[in-house]
């Protein structure tokens, strides 16, 4: 147990069990989840209650004052760490915790604020990620970092095995955090610089539609990028909107008159293949449709044929229903992870 107790706000999905521990660990004073994060609340509602630990229920349009009562109405809370949370945080609730407010971001900072950095960085073809810890302004994902993990990117590697690793740095990031906060002296701080930075907002519907006039290997992180969060990249044939959930290059023969997009082999032995457009090819591995999540080789039941094309251009329907499970941090193993960059002196 540290020596003081922290508020925690927002619960990430897969940061759930970290969270857990926080709580039976005695150091957890409360935590505030808002109202759209059902599951979350069913995960950890019931543990908070055991623990004898105010679980809050916030409400966007009260959201200010319900953080200032719960923040000034209890003595204990001397910091707040934020692990996935919608709303911007008002200046005058920043100034309240004697130790600060804290925001764990699952990627690099500076270069990736914004709300969902891994797909983004995926989707850019980076070779490395991060988890980082910066303390709280006025100005969102802009305060001096105490703490940066670089956690490397492997080749193939899709949107949840990705976050899994990032997860799986959670508890070492806050263990560093306590200690650095128990010091008797402010920590030293690394502000953060003005250069290169990207807009790492959750990607749009437009983001997720797949323009086969891309080289492959665009194509191929965008794919990973999508996987599993946004359910695949999307892209209409035949009047059916696929998700293309999984994919890998295939080498065969030139195609010089067909076009981008063009399915250019579709047989029981390669499955499907598509054409891209630096006259590349990739396999369809893995696919997601109306009529459930298929392998290549399944979707040639489905009347595909060598000649049909993939369009680039957005589906029509904003929706569809994919039956994908959810997946849970203890499926994967924390392997890759380099040395944390401990910011704070």
């Amino acid at each position: 147990m540290t020596g003081f107790q922290v508020l925690v706000i927002g619960a990430h999905p897969l940061a759930l069990p970290v969270i857990s521990h926080l709580l039976q660990s005695r150091q957890c004073a409360g935590i505030v989840l808002h109202r759209m994060q059902q599951a979350e609340r069913a995960y950890l509602a019931p543990l908070a209650e055991s623990q004898q630990i105010p679980c809050h229920i916030i409400d966007p349009t009260h959201f200010r004052q319900s953080i200032f009562d719960i923040l000034t109405q209890s003595r204990q809370i001397e910091a707040v760490y934020v692990l996935g949370f919608p709303y911007r945080i008002p200046s005058e609730l920043l100034s309240i915790p004697p130790k600060g407010w804290w925001n764990f971001h699952f990627g690099r900072l500076p270069s990736y604020r914004g709300s969902d950095p891994i797909f983004w960085q995926i989707r850019n073809r980076e070779t490395q990620g991060a988890l980082c810890v910066h303390k709280m302004t006025d100005q969102i994902l802009q305060g001096p970092l105490a703490y940066r993990q670089s956690i490397p990117i492997y080749p193939e590697e899709t949107y949840g095995m990705h976050a899994t690793r990032v997860i799986h740095a959670l508890p070492e990031a806050i263990s560093y955090m306590n200690r650095l906060l128990t010091r008797p002296t402010d920590p030293m701080l690394l502000d953060q610089e003005e250069s290169y930075i990207i807009d790492a907002n959750s990607p749009t519907a437009g983001d997720l539609v797949i323009n086969w006039d891309l080289p492959r290997s665009e194509i191929l992180a965008l794919i990973r990028a999508a996987n599993p969060g946004y359910g695949g990249a999307r892209s209409l044939i035949k009047q059916w909107d696929i998700r293309i959930l999984d994919a890998a290059e295939a080498t065969g023969s030139d195609f010089p008159q067909v076009a981008p997009g063009t399915i250019v082999k579709a047989d029981r032995y390669h499955g499907l293949w598509v054409l891209c457009k630096d006259r590349t090819q990739l396999k369809i591995r893995v696919a997601a449709t109306v009529a459930g999540v298929l392998s290549g080789k399944q979707l040639i039941n489905l009347g595909f044929r060598v000649g049909d094309r993939f369009e680039s251009n957005p589906p029509k329907d904003p929706s569809i229903s994919i039956p994908l499970q959810q997946f849970s941090i203890q499926s994967f193993a924390a392997n890759g992870q380099s040395t944390p960059e401990n910011i704070g002196r």
